[in-house]
Order: C-alpha cells, then structure tokens, then sequence
C-alpha cells in the first residue's frame, strides 16, 4: 500500500496571507500618524491667521487713537465716529473702528474699539482707551501775564 500523502499549505501562500496582513497594519498606522500631522498644521495655519488679525487689530486701534487725537485739536466737541478700515491686501476683510469721546469731570475718556475682520465668526475684538486733560476754555483761563508777547510794549 502506497503511503497517503497529507495535503498541506503551501509555504509561499501562507507567507502571501501574512505579507498582506503586516502591510495593512502599516498602512492603518501611516495613516494615524498623517492624520495626527495634517491636524496640527492646520491648528497652527489657525493659530498664525488669528496672530495676523491680533496684530492688524492693533495697527487699527492705535489709528483709531491718532485719528481721534488729531481731531480733538482741531475740534474740540468732537465726541467720535465709526470708521471702517479698508485694508489694502486684495483677500483682507474690513475693519470697524468705533471712537467714543467722552468728558469726565476735568478730563476726557477716548475709547477705541476695534473689530476685525468685520462679521467674520472668528474674530478679534480689541479695545483701548486714554484719558486726556481736558483744555481750559478762554473764560475758565488764569488771567494773561504782563510778561506774555501780547502784552508787551512795542
């Protein structure tokens, strides 16, 4: 009687099986760690957008100041306005700017707030404000000095 063979898996098969195994465990895993990366740089394109508006913020609100400033000497009832700021980069929103004037006692309180970019969801808000002694008017004025180029003698 001829001995009965036992059928077995081949060994190249097998290995087939197993190499196919490994390779999608690797591919699960590389795809983890893209994922984790592709996250990151978009939390940190996120984070550098919003230190970009943080800073033209800024820029807007000292405007703001300046603007209120130099009308304040040329005006000086004036009690603010609302501005929107046009920024001069093509893909930039505006920028609202609102300068509130206000007297208290013998100074007065310029407030600027400043949003930016204008209706977007995500933005920032900045506020800042100075305090300035108010200017004496002529009839509260000391009296002039005999010693002033106004009052002396030609």
């Amino acid at each position: 009687m001829k001995p009965t063979r036992r059928p077995h898996r081949s060994t190249p098969s097998h290995r087939r099986g197993g190499a196919l195994v490994i390779m999608m465990v690797l591919l699960f895993a590389t795809s983890i760690i893209l994922m984790g990366l592709v996250q990151q740089v978009l939390r940190q394109q996120r984070q550098l957008k919003q230190e970009i508006w943080q800073v033209q913020a800024q820029w807007c609100t000292e405007a703001g100041l300046q603007r209120a400033l130099a009308r304040l000497n040329t005006d000086p009832e004036y009690t603010g306005e609302v501005w929107t700021s046009t920024i001069s980069d093509d893909q930039a929103a505006p920028a609202e700017v609102t300068i509130t004037v206000q007297p208290e006692g013998s100074r007065r309180r310029i407030a600027v707030l400043t949003e930016y970019p204008l209706g977007a969801v995500q933005r920032v808000r900045l506020r800042r404000e100075l305090w300035q002694a108010m200017p004496l008017s002529p009839a509260t004025a000391p009296p002039s000095s005999a010693l002033e180029p106004e009052n002396l003698l030609p």
